[in-house]
């Protein structure tokens, strides 16, 4: 069984990635998700919806510091958005939270490579690892 931690960050995956698709608001999209998930309540939910809640509000900051660690032939724009927004919630917890590195970086990666493939989680490892070592570090 998944801990409860791991699954408030798919969730606000989750989360981030329906609010990009649909271009809604938190105070709109948050609602309407947990339609989808009517048996998540509590920490699990709470956690979910912070995590969500700081990293869109960040959105934009995180998307600048991203850039910043792209190689020189990529953009920002050729990135997937299933990758956009697990390196943005990730990025929030890294830089805004109390919680242990190695957890973070763990669950972004392993969501990245559930998500995806093995190549984007390394990718997200990397960005990450990055981020971390510049700014939180």
């Amino acid at each position: 069984m998944k801990k409860k931690r791991t699954v408030a960050r798919e969730y606000a995956v989750q989360m981030m990635y329906q609010s990009a698709i649909t271009e809604s608001p938190p105070e709109e999209m948050i609602p309407v998700f947990w339609q989808s998930f009517e048996n998540v309540q509590g920490e699990v939910a709470s956690f979910a919806e912070q995590l969500f809640t700081g990293a869109y509000s960040r959105r934009e900051e995180h998307d600048r510091v991203i850039t910043q660690f792209l190689k020189a032939s990529w953009s920002f724009e050729r990135l997937g958005e299933v990758e956009k927004c697990i390196l943005r919630v990730g990025i929030d917890e890294l830089l805004y939270s109390d919680t242990p590195k190695y957890a973070v970086l763990d669950d972004y990666v392993t969501l990245a490579r559930r998500f995806t493939d093995e190549k984007t989680a390394a990718f997200v490892n990397g960005i990450m690892e990055s981020v971390y070592s510049n700014f939180a570090g």
